[in-house]
Parts: structure tokens; sequence; C-alpha cells
């Protein structure tokens, strides 16, 4: 249901504004119409009701008593004429003799007015006044009577020798006029303020929204390659808002266009020298009618294509590990000790054809990372330590030091010289004589860094006699921060 009522508002935001505050205003100023009206009605009835007010005290001040002792109203013909003068409503006047018991005596007037009044008499009327001579508080009521709707005066007044009772009453003609033409005037207010009211909010939401409008066009406008951040200063603070996720999108999209680039010139510059050799050896093996030296020919093809297989699994763990940082993926809670023995399970067949020992020192230790650019990192340690270490034996090694997490690899072969330290981690950078990739290590040490984390090269703790190679991970615990390497 909500959706729907969703779908069918327009799909502007102007449009969206428009409506919303159209329907806003139409209710506040109905609701302020009525409310005028209303009071409007008050005072025009509290006119009217003061002009009966004034012809009921008048007519009790001609109250007087007759020649045989009786109350009678002393009213000029003149004087009936003008207070019956009325071009719109008819006049009802009653001046009425209270008795004790029973009805009370018409003195002067209209009796069948006395009559309606007595059928319809409230259950409380207000208590008379009592000051001789002075007209008690007034009651005011509507009453119908002979088929018409009237507006009545009640007053009860001390006559000189008993109570009166005095009633002026009129049809509701005038009234009714003049509630017509005051709903008129306030509807034709209402009208234009409405109007002048989403004018307003027409024009303001266009200028608010003029902003928006540039920075659609700013960016329809930019090349597809551009990628670069959108300014702030200057823009409304909602504007801001959106731009600062924009940008921080932005940022994401260049750090992903970045891996990409990086991966293309890596495949590009390192696929160039095994094709050419591959090439080289192909044209060879087609020249070269000996089966002794085809079957080296074949030897050398085999490991040609071995190396590009190694390169190229590199240099898409290489980008991976860039895609995922770039895209922001979320840490996991990992056990290094159960990642040590899922990389050494992958590659206890490699060893045992090399005729390396692998040796086993784990403690179970939590981190938060990305579980496959860890595997990949661990992958690249055993892989490099198999493939240049010249090594008998292999010690892997994972637990908690201080506030760090640690995985370590160490062997008992040659070691490094001093230069081949000193480019440890960059990348494309071998050994010499050597038939790797130059990545590995250039793949532990981003990872390590988009970790929070940190690797080097530390001295051998068994003393073998040989050299030997010491390479630790160090992770920090607890909640990691991933930036950029």
């Amino acid at each position: 249901m909500m959706m729907a009522s969703l779908r069918a508002w327009p799909d502007s935001i102007r449009r969206r504004l428009m409506l919303g505050l159209a329907l806003a205003l139409s209710l506040v100023l109905g609701l302020a119409l009525l409310i005028n009206y209303e009071q409007a009605l008050n005072v025009a009835d509290q006119a009217f009701d003061q002009g009966l007010l004034n012809s009921a005290v008048a007519l009790a001040a001609r109250i007087e008593l007759d020649s045989d002792n009786d109350l009678d109203v002393d009213l000029p013909w003149s004087a009936q004429a003008i207070l019956q003068t009325d071009t719109q409503d008819q006049m009802h006047f009653v001046v009425a003799q209270q008795a004790s018991a029973g009805p009370d005596r018409l003195i002067w007037g209209d009796e069948g007015l006395l009559h309606c009044l007595a059928a319809s008499a409230p259950a409380s009327s207000p208590a008379v006044l009592r000051s001789p001579g002075r007209p008690s508080t007034p009651v005011l009521l509507n009453l119908s009577c002979e088929g018409n709707n009237l507006r009545l005066l009640r007053l009860d007044a001390q006559g000189p020798d008993s109570r009166a009772l005095v009633i002026v009453a009129e049809t509701l003609r005038k009234r009714e006029a003049a509630a017509r033409q005051i709903l008129k005037h306030s509807a034709a207010l209402g009208l234009a303020l409405w109007a002048a009211a989403l004018l307003t909010v027409y024009l303001v939401t266009r200028q608010a929204l003029r902003p928006l409008e540039h920075l659609a066009r700013q960016i329809e406008q930019r090349a597809p390659a551009d990628l670069q951040a959108l300014p702030e200063e200057g823009q409304a603070q909602e504007l801001r808002t959106l731009l600062r996720a924009m940008n921080a999108w932005l940022l994401r999209l260049q750090r992903l266009a970045q891996a990409q680039r990086s991966f293309v010139n890596d495949v590009a510059h390192q696929m160039r020298t095994p094709l050419a050799g591959l090439s080289l050896q192909l044209e060879l093996a087609r020249q070269d009618s000996g089966q002794a030296t085809g079957a080296q020919r074949q030897e050398r093809i085999d490991a040609a294509l071995a190396r590009m297989r190694r390169l190229v699994d590199k240099l898409l763990s290489q980008a991976r590990s860039k895609a995922e940082l770039a895209l922001q993926e979320p840490l996991q809670r990992l056990d290094l000790r159960e990642l040590a023995e899922q990389g050494a399970n992958d590659f206890f067949d490699a060893a045992s054809r090399q005729g390396v020992s692998l040796q086993f020192e784990l403690d179970s230790v939590l981190v938060q990372g990305r579980q496959n650019d860890l595997q990949d990192l661990l992958s690249n340690l055993l892989d490099n330590a198999l493939m240049h270490a010249g090594a008998q034996q292999l010690w892997i090694r994972c637990g908690r030091d201080g506030a760090e997490a640690f995985l370590e690899l160490e062997d008992d072969g040659v070691g490094m010289s001093q230069a081949q330290q000193q480019h440890l981690f960059e990348r494309f950078q071998r050994g010499e004589g050597s038939a790797g990739t130059g990545l590995g290590l250039a793949i532990v040490h981003t990872v390590a860094l988009q970790h929070g984390g940190r690797v080097e090269l530390l001295p051998a703790r068994v003393q073998t006699g040989k050299v030997g190679c010491r390479l630790r991970l160090s992770l920090p615990l607890g909640a990691l921060s991933v930036r950029a390497s």
C-alpha cells in the first residue's frame, strides 16, 4: 500500500515539493478560514444582538402603571414604527407581566411569540435581576416559531409594582447574508494567499534546486575517464553531503581503475619476455629435425609455459588484492593457525619432491583480515622459500608477540645478499639466475600494508651452520584499520 502511494507521487523533486506543500497549505488555510469564519460570525452576532438588547432596554424603560394600577407600555405609534422598521428581517416584540403562578399576562406585542417561548422555555432560566428599575442579565437563544427561525432576546425587568418580561426577536436574514458575505471575502482572501504561497514555494524551490541542476550539467560534460573529485566549496550543506558521498565513490573508482591499469601494464611488461622466448623455441623446434635436440626444445618450452603460468598466477593475485582494497571488501575474523595449516597442505607435495622437511610451531591467534589475501600472502612466502632458498628444512610459525600477531617462515638455505635485501619487496626484482616472476614478495608486502601490518626480514633463529632466512608478517590484534599501500 505504501509503495503504491509512493509510486503515485511525481518523479520530480520540485513537483513533489509543490504537491506536498500545496496539500499542507490547503489544510492550514482551510482551518484558518474556518476559524476566521466562526470568529467573524461571532462578531456579527454580537453586533446584531446588541441591537436587540437596545430595543429591549428601550421597551423596558417605557413600562409604567396605568390608571388601573396594571403594567402598561407607553410607546407612541411613531416609536413602534421605528422599532419595527427593517428592510430584511421581521421584528417581533412582547411585553408581559410575570405571574407567580400560571402563564404570563401579555401587556403588549405578539401573543404567538409568547406562547412559543412558553412552550420551549429552557429548564434552567437565568435568575432575574432583583434591583428595581434595572434590567436583568439578558438571555439569548435561537427559536423556531410559526415556521420562522428567530434570534430571540429575553429580558426580565422590574416594573413599578411587579416584574415584567420583555422579548425582542427577529428573523435571521441579515445574519445569514452577513455570514455569506464574510465567507465570500474569507474564501477570496484564502485563495489569494494560497496562490501567493504556491508561487513563492515554486520560485524558492526553483532557486534552491538550481545548484543541483548545475552539478548535473558538470557531471554530464565530464570526460569518461575523468574521476577527479567534485568541488565542495561554495555548495549548500545538503549538496555537500551528496558531494562527499560521490567523491568517496569516485575515489574507490580511481583505485580500481589504477589497479586495472597497473595489472595491464604488469602483464604487458612481464609477458613480453617469456612469449618471445617461447616463440623462438618453437621456431627452432621446427627447424631442427634431430630427436634429441627436439626433446631439449620441448623441455625448454615446458619450462617457459610453467614460468608463464606462475607469472599469470602472481599477476592475478596482485590484481585481486588491489581490487579488493579499492572496493573496500569487509574484514573477517580469522585464525592464523588454520590459515598456516591450509597453506602448508597445499605445498606439502612440492616440498616432499624437493626434499624439504616442513616443521610447525603453531599457536592459535585471531586477527581480522581478508581470507583470500592472507592465503595468497602465505602461498607466496611458501613458493618463494621452496623455489629460491635451497633449503632442507622450513619452519612455519604463528602466534602472539606482545600486542601483535605474527606469521613467519624460516629456512636453512643460502640466505640473501645485501643487494637483494635492499630491493627485497620491490616488484620484478629477481635474484641472479632466478626463474621466478619477481612479484611474490611484492605481493606479500602489499597485502601486509593493506591489513595495517608489516613484513620484515629477520636473522635466523635456528643455528644450522647455514645463513638461512626468516620472513615475519606482523598484524595488530583487535580492530584493524585498512589503508592503501
